[in-house]
């Protein structure tokens, strides 16, 4: 009599199944990754992807490389010598001795006396004085050691700072002269009576050599 428990149960029979499907299918997946990684080695290998990876180490190679761009070089501009600014006041020794004339006669022609009036009767210092005498087209004013400070200070800006060259000129040349007389103060210092007056003239002339001018 056959003992019917050794046969194997029905769960039994289809766990044993179920496990051998599983061993058949893990074997097919395994064979289709081999064949995928085949494939793949076959395309990497292949003369057409050798031939453009080629294509493209010959295209690199033949593109110049970037030449390095030099910047300008600009020169540089050449130094200017920097300009000598006139002196913004004149000689304070000059303006002390002309501050201690009590009073000096100015012989000028009258449009020689509008000009300094003009340009130093705004001066604080300047003083009209109070009488000036025609002399054939000239004029004869006495002026004081204020106003001459005055004129001096002015003549000197307006001969530097002044638009026009004419007036510049004109108040350069009234200024030299009036510096040239009190610079005869300082060389020959006299106070009180005993000396000559002092007098500016402004008439500029040629010398006369045996009656006629040296220029004829």
């Amino acid at each position: 009599m056959i003992d019917a428990s050794a046969w194997p149960s029905q769960f039994e029979t289809a766990t044993i199944g179920s496990r051998a499907s599983s061993i058949t299918i893990g074997s097919e997946l395994v064979a289709i990754r081999s064949v995928i990684g085949r494939l793949d080695t076959r395309l990497k290998d292949s003369p057409a992807q050798t031939r453009v990876a080629e294509m493209g180490r010959q295209e690199a190679a033949a593109e110049p490389e970037p030449q390095p761009v030099e910047k300008p070089t600009t020169e540089p501009a050449p130094e200017s010598e920097p300009e000598v600014e006139p002196s913004s006041e004149p000689d304070p020794d000059i303006l002390q001795a002309a501050a201690g004339i009590a009073a000096a006669t100015l012989h000028a022609h009258r449009d020689t006396w509008e000009f300094l009036v003009k340009h130093a009767g705004r001066d604080q210092h300047f003083h009209l004085p109070a009488e000036v005498q025609d002399a054939a087209g000239t004029i004869l004013a006495k002026v004081s050691g204020p106003s001459l400070v005055a004129a001096l200070t002015s003549l000197h800006r307006v001969s530097h700072t002044a638009d026009d060259a004419g007036t510049r000129a004109i108040a350069a040349h009234l200024h030299e002269r009036l510096t040239e007389t009190v610079q005869e103060i300082i060389t020959r210092p006299h106070r009180g009576d005993g000396s000559d007056p002092i007098r500016i003239v402004i008439d500029d002339r040629a010398a006369v050599h045996d009656g006629q001018p040296e220029n004829d």
